[in-house]
């Protein structure tokens, strides 16, 4: 959508309306050998939502 909205293509009619802060949050088992994969994604998700607000 990102990318139709700067080229014009879609426009904003409500550009003042919000739906509010969001909170997201990963639950997986504790465990001492967490699957790097897991890891990976639960570091990726944390820094892209940081870079958003």
């Amino acid at each position: 959508v990102q990318d139709d909205l700067l080229a014009g293509r879609l426009v904003r009619i409500l550009p003042e309306f919000t739906l509010g802060v969001r909170h997201y949050y990963a639950l997986y088992p504790h465990a001492r050998n967490l699957p790097a994969k897991v890891r990976v994604f639960v570091d990726f998700m944390a820094e892209y939502y940081r870079l958003k607000s």
